[in-house]
């Protein structure tokens, strides 16, 4: 999995907001016209956004000197596009201590009166769910439990353990807020970093343990969604005359094996 420049230290995940206002200002420009209508201006500003991403990372050294950078775009069958965006460090610039961790990587609110606009888009952009007893319908819940082991413990202080695994810190702030009729804490709060500026969800893991590792490397050769399409003829015949008729469906199946594109990604 390493390369002669060692393991990768950071994995960005970036996902298109379609409240951006270049998105909602072309939109408005036709009557009734809904986001979902307009898929070309979805991708077009994407686009722009993650050349503007990858300039902050590469070129103003966001996180410090790039060594190697690589990235993928995943376009879902539904939803929206996002971008696994994996980065190796120059040796000065690894997050090896805890304090050099929380240099970059934040899992805590904002405080609401001294950064009230951070502390809006968390809110907006980076809250998981709400899930659980409060949103038992919510997508990652999974035989009763969040399949993201949201809500997280609290955490005093960054810790890393022997195989390289982050438990970022998430003090208990004592301050709660209501996201959609389910009041939150620290512990809800996925890693931000970059979403100021960007308006976006932009999630950011250190990446040094090999689960991690495992994790990016299938999302950038995992390749194409695909899907498995079954074609049945149905045929309808009569017999004597008109006097009976019967349908039968055609016993000989064809599968295709077919690369789906989505009407983003065509765009």
């Amino acid at each position: 999995m390493s390369s002669p420049m060692g393991f990768p230290d950071l994995l960005l995940t970036f996902t298109c907001n379609p409240s951006w206002s270049e998105i909602q200002q072309e939109v408005s420009r036709i009557a009734n016209q809904r986001m979902e209508d307009r898929p070309d201006i979805l991708a077009r500003v994407f686009q722009i956004k993650m050349k503007q991403l990858m300039r902050d990372i590469k070129k103003e050294k966001f996180f410090g000197k790039i060594i190697t950078n690589i990235y993928i775009i995943e376009y879902q069958k539904r939803g929206l596009p996002h971008s696994h965006i994996i980065l190796t460090l120059a040796a000065e610039d690894k997050l090896n201590s805890p304090e050099e961790i929380d240099e970059v990587i934040c899992a805590e609110n904002p405080d609401e009166v001294n950064d009230p606009l951070a502390f809006e888009t968390i809110m907006r952009c980076m809250i998981h769910g709400p899930c659980g007893d409060g949103n038992l319908s919510s997508p990652c819940m999974v035989n009763g439990k969040c399949s993201k082991h949201y809500p997280k413990k609290f955490s005093e202080q960054t810790t890393v353990d022997e195989n390289g695994f982050v438990i970022y810190r998430r003090r208990n702030s004592g301050k709660k807020y209501t996201v959609n009729g389910v009041k939150i804490d620290n512990q809800w709060v996925i890693n931000r970093d970059l979403i100021v500026k960007y308006n976006a969800q932009i999630n950011l893991e250190r990446s040094v343990h090999t689960k991690l590792i495992k994790y990016l490397y299938k999302y950038v050769h995992k390749g194409h969604d695909r899907a498995t399409v079954v074609l049945e003829n149905n045929v309808a015949r009569t017999l004597g005359g008109g006097q009976c008729s019967y349908s039968m469906i055609d016993e000989v199946k064809q599968y295709l094996d077919s690369h789906y594109v989505s009407a983003i990604e065509a765009c």
